[in-house]
Formats: C-alpha cells, sequence, structure tokens
C-alpha cells in the first residue's frame, strides 16, 4: 500500500530505499516488477551501486531519473509520438547561435561577449528556460518573447522535445492513451520515488498516474528539506499525500545519526513555524557544542577561526563555508589565506580539460601553435612535452588516459568527468573529442566536476550542500532579509550539515537564529 517516509537529516534515507530493495527482493518479487524513481543520474548510480552489493547485475530493479522514465516511455510508443528526440545542450546552443544571426539584437542582452560562462549565447540560453520552461516572461522583453517563439516553433518542426517535455508528453501520452498507461502501471507493482519534496505538479500528477494501479508507492523525501521552489519544486504533495493516497500511511525516521543534539535544537527553531509535518528529531549524539556565532563575516574572522579549528585537530577537509549565494563564496574564498576551493567547479574551468582542449587544438589547428598555453598551465616543461607527444592515433578515450597519466590524474573526478562525456556524446575519434571539447567551452557549458577538497575547505552553496556533511560548518549569513518558509528550509538544510561545531558569521544588526 502506499506509504510515505519522511526521512528527517542524517537519518540514513538512501539506505532505507536499499533496504526496502534488498526486503522486495528477498520476498520474492521478480525486479522487474520493481521501479526506484530518482532526480539525478548520481543519484540513481549510487543507489544501483549499493544494491549490486546484494545482487547480480541482471536482478537489479529498473533504477532511473524521472526524466529519463518519461523518455523511456516516450521512444517505446513511436506509432504515437513519433520518433521523439531529445534535444541535447549541444544542438540547442547550435540553434540560438544561427537564431542569433539572423535576428535583430536583442534588448536587454549584451552582444560585447559572444562565448563562454559570461557570454550572449549562455545568457540567451539561460532565458530561453525561464521562459519556456519555468514560464517566468514579466522580465522579458517583447523582442525576446518573440524570439522564444520563434526558437520553440523550430524546436518543434524538428522533432525536438526539450529537457522538461519528457514528464509533460509522457502525461499527455497516457491521458490520450490510457492503455498504455495500463501497461506500464501494470508492470511497475512496486514504486520507490526518492527526493519527494521536490517534485512539481507536473512530476506529481505522473507520478500518481504510474502508481494507481498497484496503489503500492513508498515515497521518501524531507519537507523540511524543500528548498527547490525556484523551478517549481513544493513540498505541498508530501504534506497531501495523505489526500492523493487515503489509506497512506505516515512513518518517520526520526534518529539524526549525524549531527550532535544542540545544533539540531537550534536548527528545528528555524523551522517550528512552518507549515510541515511534524516530527520529533532523535539526535544519537548527544549534547555537543552550542552554535557560536560571530558578529561580521570578513575573510579575516574565516581565516581566525579555521586556524583555530586546525590547531584543535580538524583537518581542512572536515570543513566547510556555506552560504546561499555563488558570488558570496567567490568573493570570499579569493582573500582567505588557508587552503580552499569553490564546490561549484565546472570542467570547462578545470586545467585538466584546459590541457586537453590546448593539446588537440596543437595538432587540428594549421598554422597555430598552442604549446605555449599548455606550458602555462603545466609547471614541468617535460611533462607539457609527453602531453604534446600523445599520439591522437587512437581513440579518444585512450588519448584521455594517457594524457591523464602522465600529469598523474588517472584517478581524478575531472578525468573521470571527460570519460562520461565522451560516452554520453559519442566522441569516438581524438577529432570529434576535440569538437566538443570546442563547442563546451565556446558555449560556456555547465557540466560539473566533483571537486578534490582533499587538504582544502570547501567553500559550497546551500543548495549544493544537500545531502553532504561536514564535521564543522562555517555559515556565512548572505540570505534575505525575509522570513520566509523557502529561506528557513534552506537556512536548516545548512546548518544539518555540521556533524561537531556550527559557527555563523551573521551580519552587523542581523540574527540569523532565534536566541
Amino acid at each position: 500500500g502506499p506509504l510515505l517516509v519522511c526521512a528527517g537529516p542524517g537519518s540514513g534515507k538512501t539506505a532505507t530505499l536499499v533496504g526496502r530493495i534488498k526486503h522486495l527482493l528477498d520476498c520474492g518479487i521478480e525486479p522487474e516488477f520493481i521501479l526506484a524513481i530518482t532526480f539525478t543520474r548520481e543519484a540513481a548510480q549510487e543507489l544501483k551501486n549499493r544494491c549490486l552489493s546484494f545482487c547480480k547485475p541482471y536482478a537489479v530493479p529498473e533504477i532511473m531519473t524521472l526524466n529519463a522514465l518519461g523518455y523511456q516511455i516516450l521512444k517505446l510508443n513511436p506509432s504515437l509520438v513519433g520518433n521523439v528526440k531529445l534535444l541535447t545542450s549541444r544542438e540547442k546552443m547550435t540553434l540560438i547561435d544561427r537564431l542569433l544571426d539572423i535576428s535583430e539584437p536583442l534588448e536587454g542582452f549584451n552582444y560585447s561577449i559572444i562565448k563562454g560562462n559570461n557570454g550572449l549565447l549562455h545568457n540567451v540560453s539561460k532565458a530561453l528556460d525561464d521562459v519556456l520552461v519555468n514560464g517566468n516572461t514579466e522580465k522579458y522583453s517583447e523582442d525576446f518573447l518573440r524570439f522564444s517563439k520563434l526558437y520553440e516553433s523550430i524546436v518543434k518542426q524538428n522533432g525536438y522535445i526539450t529537457y522538461s517535455e519528457q514528464i509533460t508528453l509522457a502525461q499527455k501520452l497516457f491521458d490520450e492513451h490510457p492503455d498504455v498507461l495500463n501497461k506500464i502501471s501494470s508492470r511497475y507493482k512496486y514504486i520507490m520515488v526518492d527526493e519527494f519534496q521536490d517534485i512539481d505538479r507536473d512530476q506529481a500528477k505522473f507520478i500518481y498516474n504510474l502508481s494507481l494501479k498497484s496503489n503500492n508507492i513508498c515515497a521518501v523525501g524531507d519537507d523540511d528539506q524543500s528548498i527547490y521552489a525556484f523551478r517549481g519544486g513544493s513540498n505541498r504533495y508530501m504534506l497531501d499525500f495523505r489526500k492523493m493516497y487515503p489509506s497512506a500511511e505516515l512513518y518517520t525516521l526520526k534518529e539524526n545519526f549525524r549531527t550532535s543534539e544542540r545544533i539540531v535544537r537550534s536548527a528545528e527553531k528555524v523551522i517550528s513555524g512552518n507549515k510541515r509535518i511534524e516530527k520529533e528529531i532523535i539526535p544519537v549524539k548527544k549534547g555537543g557544542l552550542e552554535p557560536v556565532t560571530i558578529t561580521g563575516q570578513s575573510a579575516s574572522e574565516l581565516n581566525m577561526v579555521v586556524s583555530e579549528l586546525i590547531s584543535k585537530g580538524y583537518a581542512y577537509e572536515d570543513i566547510a563555508v556555506i552560504a546561499s549565494k555563488n558570488q558570496t563564496l567567490s568573493d570570499l574564498q579569493r582573500e582567505v589565506s588557508f587552503p580552499s576551493i569553490l564546490g561549484k567547479e565546472y570542467v570547462v574551468n578545470n586545467p585538466f580539460f584546459k590541457v586537453l582542449s590546448f593539446a588537440l587544438k596543437n595538432h587540428y589547428e594549421q598554422g597555430c601553435d598552442y604549446s605555449a598555453q599548455i606550458r602555462s598551465l603545466i609547471a614541468d616543461d617535460r611533462l607539457a612535452e609527453c602531453v604534446l607527444s600523445v599520439s591522437i592515433e587512437q581513440p579518444s578515450a585512450y588519448y584521455c588516459d594517457e594524457v591523464s597519466s602522465v600529469l598523474n590524474l588517472s584517478d581524478s573526478a575531472v578525468k573521470q568527468a571527460v570519460e562520461r562525456l565522451i560516452y554520453e556524446n559519442h566522441a569516438k575519434s581524438t577529432k570529434e573529442l576535440y569538437e566538443l571539447l570546442q563547442y563546451m567551452a565556446d558555449f560556456g557549458d555547465e557540466t560539473r566536476v566533483e571537486p578534490d577538497t582533499k587538504g582544502s575547505v570547501i567553500f559550497i552553496t546551500s543548495h549544493e550542500s544537500k545531502g553532504m556533511e561536514w564535521k564543522v560548518v562555517l555559515m556565512v549569513d548572505d540570505y534575505k532579509d525575509d522570513t520566509s518558509e523557502e529561506q528557513n528550509r534552506l537556512i536548516y538544510v545548512a546548518m544539518t550539515r555540521a556533524k561537531d561545531a556550527l559557527y555563523i558569521f551573521e551580519r552587523d544588526g542581523k540574527r540569523l537564529l532565534a536566541a
């Protein structure tokens, strides 16, 4: 039957999902009848990896993102929806580039920089998502709204669907062809949904229809950690779960294995006034230190606290600086004297990416010598020579492997990120890899690389920190001057990342926590 699992911070949510999957398999349920839905590919992969600890690869149930499920359903029904193609970011940017060439200059956009993360193409792409996905039309000029309609019509003419349409079109298919829904819902008899607090209206309807036949849905989430309102996510579907499923049971994972008692109690005060599912959080780590409030939030104050923590035996990687805005973090990170790294690192900004890019340019761009750029990135000239001598007459994955080996980066997160890009973009030859890297650099690609925090304090936003933990958290108060429920949850998420100690650097004259 329907079950809502309200999982407080640090309560072992993923372990619970894995345990439920194992229990179903142990009860003799065939894996093809079990569906686990996540919201990111990384979460899906982690769930699969954990399941492989107790079952063979062929016995792992269906574990995928919600969007991937919608796309799979559309691809399985070409006679009803046609041969749908997902618009890749590369195709999207190419189309925008072409349309800008034939359009009058758009009001409100800077044409002085065309490419890169702050360039025109990147900014127009984000604005199109804001209009066409989020429905935010008020802040854009009439000429841009006309441009967005032209872009949308060309996408449709070429048979593409956008990222957000994977769910809406699958739901439309269900509405128009109930037999398709019946077939899909008959197959998935046991459905689990992770991060249920962040679903939007279309996703809620899609999940509801999928689960209607079997009525076996297990939704897992924490309404207090719903922090994605800016992209349509809402905890209302957790709060109204029993309206959607009248026979539903509610189970709360009460024990917090992460955060010490005094920090938990302080964090609870922040969200106590919110409309929420009442729950008792029981910290396993009793007592502990009260959160420390420091007036002011300059680099010198951060330096002082970090220095004190290191003298007490903490390592740099045990510490995180959390704020709500990336700009605040990057400004502070530039000024601090201790080893640090930004949590939001793009692949295109990583030195390994640039070395690969310049090395391939050196081979493929006639008359251009890019060895100087490589030497500016690699201090050792002998290593630079080794990189330049790696043969391009081999598949791209082997080329990437050889370059990473020369630079002693074989096990690095950035190398793994590039390998994933090679696979996802079918860039089999070094020429195709070269073209992919140039596209990514030119169009401000936002593919992330998991930062290596060994020996460094990480600077990270509340949104990015969700699901993570550190022994010590230094919270920088750059939150809005309001007491909205969303803001309370954002602060709550940041506070509950701390295991042992929490320092809050407050702006003068403003108190983030109640006394």
